[in-house]
């Protein structure tokens, strides 16, 4: 097997030159490989004929030999360092010729049983069989989804300034749906961002949207409100609106305890201070 240890020796050799890659794998990608590891005479020969690596020296383990290719997680530290940075350039099909230390390569005692000195630098021939890049996918799904949902914003924003609330949420509920329905907690920190920013926007405009509708639609600007928090809980926008629908429900204690997490995130908001104002009877800071 392709030990997990770190070879502390060993550098690697190109079989040939791989064409161009679409996308260098990145950390959490899968890739099947099938490899041949053999001690040969002399290594400088399999740079001029890196067939040798395949079927030339002796043999000491290989895939084929197992009866089956070998799967890995790229960045998992599975296999040797050296394998785990190769394959990340190598398309499906290509190939590529490693030299590595004997010992990390198959282990002590299989070195033993070979009669191969640990320390030898055998030869380890690699061809990736298939390879699936799941961030590189994942970003691709987000990146279009992303636009989807601004496109849908944009389309809720034109109709809510033209005072069709109703209308409007139905283009702010397919944007929040594009981006609340896949795994964003696999995807690169700037694209996760952006995710979240416009899942926030969206989440608030869905409450706005609810709330001129009244009291219906209540319950709904609460439940938009809270998951807004989840994202954001320094969302000032968030608690006024909860704060508003608690009041069209008749809630004013949880009313007023919204208007007072929102004034201490704005000291200065005169909409949040009018509304306690109103609900409290009371001075702020009474």
């Amino acid at each position: 097997v392709l030990c997990l240890r770190v070879a502390r020796h060993g550098g690697t050799r190109r079989e040939r030159q791989p064409s161009m890659v679409t996308e260098r794998l990145q950390d959490g990608a899968i890739v099947t490989i099938e490899y041949r590891i053999s001690s040969q005479e002399n290594d400088a020969t399999i740079t001029e004929n890196p067939d040798l690596a395949w079927h030339g020296g002796e043999e000491l383990d290989s895939s084929h030999r197992r009866g089956q290719d070998l799967t890995f997680e790229v960045g998992a530290k599975m296999v040797l360092p050296a394998l785990d940075h190769a394959v990340r350039v190598l398309n499906q099909g290509e190939s590529k010729v490693l030299a590595v230390v004997a010992r990390e390569a198959v282990g002590a005692d299989r070195c033993k049983e070979m009669g191969v000195r640990e320390s030898k630098r055998v030869c380890c021939a690699v061809r990736v069989v298939h390879r699936k890049n799941e961030r590189a996918e994942l970003k691709q799904v987000a990146e279009r989804r992303l636009q989807q949902a601004s496109a849908a914003k944009d389309s809720g924003n034109a109709l809510f300034k033209q005072k069709k609330p109703r209308e409007a949420l139905k283009y702010y509920r397919q944007g929040r749906k594009k981006l609340e329905g896949f795994d964003k907690e696999k995807l690169d920190s700037s694209i996760a961002d952006q995710c979240r920013a416009l899942l926030l926007s969206l989440l608030l405009n869905c409450a706005a949207c609810s709330l001129q509708l009244g009291e219906p639609r209540a319950k709904q600007t609460v439940t938009m409100c809270s998951k807004a928090l989840a994202l954001d809980a320094s969302s000032v926008k968030a608690f006024f609106r909860r704060a508003m629908a608690h009041k069209l429900l008749d809630d004013h204690e949880a009313a007023v305890a919204d208007l007072r997490s929102a004034l201490r995130l704005e000291p200065a908001n005169q909409d949040v201070m009018k509304e306690i104002v109103k609900l409290a009877g009371v001075e702020v800071g009474e």
